[in-house]
């Protein structure tokens, strides 16, 4: 139910609850800004604004406060409470810069600016309580702010958002210097004919699906993720099982908090987004939906989908009493402070083994586990996130050792590489296999005897593979023939030019007239078609790439081998980038045709087979 209103709907008799955890008021001077210039030109424009749309949930609750009867109908605020904070500390400010010392401006404007802000508990009663009911952690502040007590000298840069931005209009109001502007100011809020109809109200039901609608409509240009829901259905199950809501307080920072909000970095580390088939998806939703599948109350093949994931959250914790639910907000996130035990939760594990990689990132096979989750990365693949944290889990719990543990990730990095290069259809089965592995109803050795990706046919996969998997390739062989007793290097970079020696462009200078083909026998094709074709062929083995330290110049690319080798012009060549061994062998070679691309790709089959 969506429907325009000026800004008189706040005189409405109603409650706005802002969810206990959800994030804190965070709009900053820009905001502020954009807000009051906003008003300011409908203003002098003579023209309505926009101020944007607000989400408002219909409890059915009614709101026990010090013990009273709350009469009035509670709207959960599911967007918009940025917004909502905003407007209300414009016109306190307002209210406290031009109305509060005049008698007669508190005459005219003093009750219907009470009626938009304040609300009585009892119709019966004189006393006031602010409409907006804010999360713990903006309530004194907002209070504070919105009944008056703030000493506006008192606020500094390192204040609370909340008293910045009524700062900032208080200041803003006091310098106007158009009084026409301030006068009309009153005029937003007062309006009783609905002349001003500047936001969108959507009023959505209990049993209507808030990230469906937030995939609709992004008012907030943040959207309220699957995260977030499944954070408030924990807190505020928490909440309902807790009489000391202190407490809550205190348990949410020492987990929620210090896993997931506790500096920039680690912020920003939950909040990456990562695209997981169609779906763009915050690292955070992903850990949650891994311990959902872990736990077992999440399985697609029930029917289940990640929109929906909050939803099996809040059906698993639904008849959980406190410790228990404690327990489990604990082994989802971990706890401790300075003054107790440090628990592992799996954010901690998580956040240990699933890196975020840059390009100057240095690997080797004496950091097995950083390699797996680079290949994990290069293969673009999450399924098994859930089977992999469950493995770092049982390590944590010394269910495995780490051995036990490494041979089971390089297993299934095998499986992963060997199904992608080979397109097989067994990728598709990825998510059951996942779910199966997890719950012990199978193996990786029994995934890895289907025919699809066994030796011979990954061999054959090799003969046509694509770039990005031709260069993991490489690298894991590189990394591979790395002998530490014989080289200084021990570590490599993957962000080498992957460089097709036989060029794709072949047509000019590795022409079949000037370069003739043969086949694998040894034996002249003199059929140009079934020549060039077969050289077409050729290119694409992984027998004809390799990996340079430098990219060459587009020319030099297509020239023939020796020119490509040695470079021309000035231009630099092959050798002048091939500092890496699967590189070495290639300029010590003096001709390059099919039979050499053939024997290399024999041979560098071999050694990944080793590998995968």
């Amino acid at each position: 139910d969506a429907k325009a209103y000026g800004l008189s709907y706040l005189k409405n008799s109603i409650f706005f609850r802002i969810p206990f955890f959800q994030r804190p008021y965070v709009w900053k001077s820009d905001n502020w800004v954009e807000f009051y210039e906003t008003l300011k030109e409908s203003i002098i424009n003579k023209k309505s604004t926009f101020l944007g749309s607000i989400i408002l949930k219909d409890t059915g609750d009614r709101f026990d406060f010090n013990s009273e009867n709350w009469e009035k109908p509670i709207y959960e605020v599911i967007d918009g409470q940025q917004r909502l904070t905003t407007i209300s500390l414009f016109f306190r400010a307002y209210y406290d810069a031009f109305i509060k010392n005049d008698t007669q401006k508190i005459i005219d404007y003093g009750a219907k600016f009470n009626d938009a802000f304040y609300t009585k508990w009892q119709e019966s009663k004189t006393n006031r309580h602010i409409k907006i009911l804010h999360s713990y952690f903006d309530r004194k502040p907002f209070e504070k702010c919105m009944k008056g007590n703030l000493n506006i000298g008192s606020i500094t840069s390192d204040s609370d958002q909340i008293s910045k931005c009524y700062q900032y209009f208080y200041n803003e109001l006091k310098n106007e210097k158009n009084m026409d502007i301030i006068d009309k100011f009153m005029e937003y809020l007062l309006n009783d004919d609905e002349k001003y109809k500047i936001m969108v109200i959507i009023k959505i039901n209990n049993d209507e699906n808030e990230q469906q609608i937030f995939n609709t409509i992004n008012s907030s240009g943040v959207r309220l993720t699957v995260a977030d829901l499944i954070k408030n259905a924990l807190f505020d199950k928490l909440n309902q099982l807790t009489e000391n809501k202190q407490d809550v307080i205190e348990f949410y920072n020492k987990t929620w908090t210090r896993a997931f909000l506790l500096d920039f970095e680690t912020s920003k580390y939950w909040s990456k987004l990562s695209l997981t088939g169609r779906l763009e998806r915050e690292r955070l939703e992903i850990l949650l939906h891994s311990i959902a599948i872990i736990k077992g109350f999440y399985d697609q093949r029930e029917g289940d989908k990640l929109e929906n994931l909050h939803k099996k959250f809040a059906s698993y914790i639904k008849d959980m009493d406190l410790e228990t639910l404690k327990n489990f907000i604990i082994e989802i996130c971990g706890i401790g402070s300075s003054t107790e035990e440090i628990k592992t939760g799996y954010a901690q594990i998580y956040q240990e083994h699933f890196f975020d990689f840059v390009e100057s990132d240095l690997f080797s096979l004496d950091d097995r586990n950083k390699v797996f989750h680079k290949m994990l990365e290069i293969f673009d693949t999450t399924t098994f996130n859930p089977y992999i944290l469950s493995i770092y889990k049982r390590v944590e719990a010394q269910i495995l050792n780490s051995d036990e543990a490494n041979k089971l990730l390089l297993k299934l990095e095998k499986l992963i590489a060997r199904s992608l290069i080979c397109k097989s259809q067994t990728k598709k089965n990825f998510n059951n296999e996942n779910i199966n592995l997890i719950m012990g109803k199978s193996n990786i050795d029994s995934l890895l005897s289907d025919d699809s990706i066994n030796d011979e046919s990954f061999r054959l996969c090799l003969r046509n593979i694509n770039n990005d998997y031709a260069k993991a390739v490489l690298f894991m062989i590189e990394l591979n023939r790395i002998n530490p007793a014989e080289n200084a290097v021990r570590s490599i970079v993957y962000g080498y030019q992957l460089e097709h020696i036989m060029p794709q462009k072949f047509q000019q200078f590795w022409s079949i007239e000037t370069l003739p083909v043969f086949d694998n026998e040894g034996k002249f094709i003199d059929n140009p078609e079934i020549a060039s074709q077969t050289r077409t062929n050729s290119i694409y083995q992984i027998g004809n790439m390799t990996l340079l330290t430098g990219k060459l110049n587009n020319k030099i690319k297509n020239f023939d081998f020796t020119r490509k080798k040695i470079g021309s012009n000035g231009q630099k060549g092959m050798a002048d980038y091939s500092s890496l061994l699967v590189t070495k062998q290639v300029i010590n070679e003096e001709v390059w045709n099919e039979a050499k691309i053939l024997k290399r790709t024999i041979q560098l089959t071999n050694e990944i087979l080793e590998v995968w």
